[in-house]
């Protein structure tokens, strides 16, 4: 039989899997907020500033480096959006030019998160397995 007989099983299963994802999604958020909180706190910095876009992350840097990294990780994606927006009148060579440079981009973005998820861990005597692990689950 086909499920177009069955109109109300598609929408109670439509329902079920949003909500079902809903809550899967604000108990992520809880737990992610609780975390932060806890790594803040054990820094020895305030746990409210975790709920604060863009100021959580400069907490991060400074926990790890004093702070001289967050302006540079905060610049890549305005250099990416700059370069993606290069002018269509370079023709092809322009196209790979900008590509190069935001793959560039991406991938120097991936290894300071890396080294960031690392020296979080060794700041908290944990190991670099530790960290790497952290980057996956955390970020």
């Amino acid at each position: 039989m086909s499920l177009s007989f069955y109109p109300g099983f598609i929408n109670r299963f439509v329902l079920w899997a949003g909500t079902g994802s809903i809550v899967f999604y604000a108990a992520v958020l809880v737990f992610s907020i609780a975390t932060m909180w806890r790594i803040f706190t054990k820094a020895g910095e305030k746990g409210w500033k975790c709920l604060i876009p863009f100021y959580n992350g400069y907490i991060q840097c400074k926990i790890a480096w004093e702070g001289s990294k967050f302006w540079v990780i905060l610049i890549i994606p305005f250099v990416v959006g700059m370069v993606k927006s290069v002018d269509p009148r370079l023709g092809q060579v322009g196209s790979v030019i900008a590509l190069i440079a935001v793959l560039a981009c991406y991938v120097y973005l991936i290894v300071i998160l890396v080294k960031l998820c690392i020296r979080m861990a060794h700041r908290f005597n944990k190991s670099t397995a530790f960290g790497v692990v952290g980057l996956f689950m955390f970020s």
